[in-house]
């Protein structure tokens, strides 16, 4: 990869964990996670993986690497998979999209934009098909444009493979290293950088909701988001056997992310909501 004779702009890597829940799934949340538990796919303890902090971690590493800059994982923004459905999946294929956890790094003028979070991608994208225990970077440089390299992410051999060819690595550098040697990256070490909020970016939403139905509903959520000056796109909502527990979905016009956060915020004190709306941004093609 020269990323000496490529600056890059764009790093996006997708994290799936656990691996096997971001296949199209039919099955609750528990049954996926247990399954990848007995695979291997997922820890014990499964909240590095579940939440996105792994994926924090990883992405850390490759956005420090791309742009020399030393990234604080505590700056990147994170949101988990708890929430995700196999309703999302099913509106998402509405759509013709499906769902992905991924881990972006964009370099703008004003500083970095990281985040770890599931997001809608189209199903005609590259990134669409990588599924089970296999992980994906994409990268697009400045010169080189768009390059991908995808293989597994999981599992006790390939994890081992992994471990061992980084400690073979680091004993051949100590053994036959050379401080004169060109670096195959373009940074002799690494700068500070300027962390930027993920509120600044600008992308269409999916937002799911959750009601108790009655007379006025799509009124009470259209106004709200008039108020922040976001344009609905679509409405969708799948047959339901009860109307007490009626989910829907709303996709609204490329907006600013702080304005979805603050309609998000006010819907969630709506009484015939029965949880607070889920948002997840749907990624422009890659």
């Amino acid at each position: 990869m020269a990323i000496s004779s490529n600056p890059l702009k764009e790093v996006t890597a997708r994290a799936v964990s656990p691996k096997r829940f971001f296949s199209f799934i039919a099955a609750p949340f528990g049954e996926v996670l247990a399954e990848a538990q007995r695979l291997g796919y997922a820890e014990a303890d499964p909240s590095a993986d579940i939440d996105g902090l792994d994926a924090r971690s990883k992405l850390a590493i490759l956005a420090a690497l791309a742009f020399g800059e030393k990234i604080t994982p505590a700056d990147i923004f994170v949101e988990g998979i708890r929430r995700i459905s196999p309703m999302d999946f099913q509106y998402a294929h509405q759509l013709c999209h499906t769902i992905r956890l991924i881990c972006g790094a964009r370099q703008t003028p004003d500083g970095l934009i990281l985040s770890v979070r599931p997001a809608l991608i189209g199903l005609q994208t590259i990134i669409a098909g990588v599924q089970g225990a296999y992980n994906a970077v994409w990268v697009k440089g400045r010169y080189g444009e768009d390059t991908f390299y995808y293989g597994r992410g999981a599992g006790p051999l390939p994890t081992g493979v992994a471990v061992v060819s980084d400690l073979m690595r680091v004993a051949r550098e100590i053994r036959h290293g050379r401080p004169e040697r060109v670096s195959p990256f373009a940074h002799e070490r690494l700068g500070e950088y300027k962390p930027l909020s993920v509120t600044s970016e600008k992308c269409a939403y999916y937002l799911r909701f959750r009601v108790d139905d009655r007379p006025g509903i799509i009124a009470a959520l259209a106004g709200i988001l008039a108020e922040q000056r976001i344009s609905l796109e679509a409405v969708l909502q799948l047959p339901s056997e009860t109307k007490h527990d009626l989910p829907f979905v709303i996709t609204v016009e490329p907006t600013y992310e702080h304005a979805v956060r603050e309609a998000v915020q006010k819907m969630s004190h709506l009484e015939f909501l029965r949880e607070p709306p889920l948002a997840l941004p749907m990624e422009p093609p890659l």
